[in-house]
């Protein structure tokens, strides 16, 4: 009861603030009340007043002791930077208590690390089963967002990331070499998601030709929270904020407004730097971290919500796996890397052979057709796009042609990224609902839809080169140009209608 009373005094000036607004908070922040009011757990009452770097990090109870350790790992990931000009803000919500977490924050006795929050309550609750709860990650993303704002006032670059991944020694310096000018610095990353459609285990394999990791393209599907590094100054002058994006979303959920965030951004013409040929962030669970922590990855199903996208075993639960699963196999990878994976805490070379559990028939309908149906044209990568096709035109070729037939083409080699008819359609409805909205509600401006830039994006990704693509890019610039223009038509005559109110 005694340690009950004491979380709750703890709290209660938190929760006060947190009920401010952001601009309130931020007012108070910078009066110096940054331990009075926040702080409670370390007690300490020096600060760096002007960290190059403010890092939010989202973490609970699997990320100490009682789980991965990640957390642990994460901060001296962020203490071995060739950079030491940083600070980490510490934010739990979750229904479990996070008991080592004020043992983990005094071990490494560094000011620069210290707690922001810590919302521990039934309501919190994250998954229900094997999938989230409806609510949670909206709730997170505001209490992310209220983190964001008591970064320093002064700080350059902003990273929000979880509790369980992991920095390459020379991440941040990597950040600081890309010049004047750019907005947003997004870095290609370890992932369990690489090549989501290509084969089991092989999608991970090093070869001439493919990418060493995931490739961040900013986009639903093919980023990370983690992988993006955002210009601090402009973010919070736009008051950009990640819990506002339902409205803009399409319909899907909070834990995708990582990349909602990021093609929002690249609409308002934000200055992207990528930084290609280079893998300096891992988010785990990947299968290279896997094997450099001496696991087995366990390929077998990645699709289902409890294994998606695959996940790390024990040898002791890889055996088992074999002995009770007629179906399972092993083999041995040669994981794809950028060569720098010793700027990783510990990890040599030769770690970079990762056993692997796959199904025997990992090629046929029920274990490849299934990876490539669930993760479908959106989220397979460049160099399956070809293998994509071939199993569509297999598998439906009557839609496969009506696609393409919708754009403009025959079909074939020389059709279009498959998707792309299926999201303009989708784009082109919504743009008609968010018209129909706006004259309902007297004109309002209202925020550029996520699908309407799914669209824009994935459009502008499809190789060019034909006259046939060229024709179908131009007829899908002249649908946009069309649409534009009436909804400016639009807007002209519900202003015509506001001023003749006025007038009468």
């Amino acid at each position: 009861m005694a340690q009950r009373l004491m979380l709750v005094s703890l709290l209660l000036p938190l929760l006060a603030l947190l009920g401010s607004s952001p601009v309130e908070a931020a007012k108070k922040n910078k009066a110096g009340l940054w331990h009075s009011e926040y702080n409670k757990l370390t007690g300490r009452s020096s600060r760096n007043a002007s960290p190059e770097f403010c890092v939010v990090v989202r973490t609970y109870w699997g990320h100490g002791r009682s789980g991965d350790g990640g957390l642990r790992r994460l901060l001296r990931s962020l203490q071995r930077q060739s950079v030491q000009s940083w600070e980490a803000v510490l934010l739990v919500l979750d229904s479990r208590p996070f008991e080592d977490l004020h043992h983990i924050v005094e071990e490494f006795q560094d000011d620069r690390i210290w707690v922001f929050a810590e919302w521990i309550d039934k309501q919190f609750t994250p998954k229900q089963g094997v999938e989230w709860a409806p609510g949670y990650h909206g709730t997170l993303y505001n209490l992310t967002d209220d983190a964001i704002q008591v970064c320093p006032p002064t700080t350059k670059w902003l990273v929000v990331t979880n509790g369980d991944n992991e920095y390459a020694d020379n991440f941040m310096q990597l950040v600081r070499g890309v010049g004047p000018g750019a907005d947003l610095v997004a870095v290609d990353f370890y992932s369990r998601f690489q090549r989501p459609t290509a084969p089991s285990c092989e999608r991970f394999a090093a070869a001439p030709g493919l990418p060493a990791c995931k490739r961040n393209r900013l986009r639903w599907c093919h980023t990370d929270l983690g992988a993006n590094v955002i210009a601090y100054p402009r973010f919070v002058q736009e008051n950009r904020r990640f819990g506002a994006l339902a409205d803009v979303s399409g319909g899907l959920g909070a834990e995708h407004f990582d990349g909602i965030m990021m093609q929002l951004l690249m609409a308002s013409s934000w200055k992207v730097q990528h930084l290609h040929d280079t893998c300096p962030f891992n988010h785990a669970p990947s299968l290279q971290s896997c094997g450099w922590g001496g696991g087995v990855w366990d390929d077998r199903d990645i699709v289902s919500w409890a294994t998606a996208g695959g996940r790390c075993i024990s040898r002791e639960e890889a055996d088992s796996v074999l002995r009770e699963d007629e179906e399972a196999e092993e083999v041995t990878v040669a994981a794809s890397n950028d060569g720098n994976v010793t700027a990783y805490e510990g990890v040599k070379p030769e770690q970079m052979a990762v056993p692997c559990l796959r199904k025997k028939a990992y090629m046929s309908d029920g274990v490849l057709g299934v990876a490539v149906e669930w993760f479908n044209a959106l989220c397979v990568d460049d160099v399956d796009l070809p293998a994509f096709r071939e199993w569509q035109q297999l598998v439906d070729p009557a839609g496969a042609a009506a696609e393409a037939a919708a754009l403009g083409g025959e079909g074939g080699d020389d059709a279009a990224t498959a998707g792309t008819g299926e999201l303009a359609a989708r784009a082109a409805a919504i743009a008609a609902e968010a018209a129909a909205r706006r004259e309902a509600a007297g004109g309002e401006h209202e925020p550029e839809d996520f699908w309407a830039l799914q669209a824009g994006f994935y459009q502008e990704e499809v190789p060019a080169g034909t006259a046939h693509q060229q024709q179908e890019q131009g007829d899908l610039a002249a649908a946009e140009q069309a649409a534009a223009q009436a909804v400016h038509q639009e807007e002209q005559q519900l202003e015509q209608q506001h001023h003749q109110r006025h007038e009468e």
